[in-house]
């Protein structure tokens, strides 16, 4: 899932990486998935409102 997840940072595509993350977020806990959202925010350009939907997403999976 990595793999893919770096796939979609590289094209840069939030989609894809969202979904990432959401697969992931069942077996990771949120300290591993912070820092997967904030890639996404570094390389993919987002609004105001998918910033906030994915670190809310994140901050409510189980630490």
């Amino acid at each position: 899932m990595m793999e893919i997840f770096e796939d979609a940072l590289r094209e840069k595509d939030p989609y894809k990486a969202a979904t990432c993350i959401e697969i992931m977020s069942n077996t990771l806990p949120r300290s591993k998935l912070e820092p997967l959202v904030q890639r996404v925010q570094d390389r993919c350009k987002l609004t105001a409102d998918q910033e906030r939907i994915l670190t809310g997403f994140v901050r409510l999976r189980p630490q």
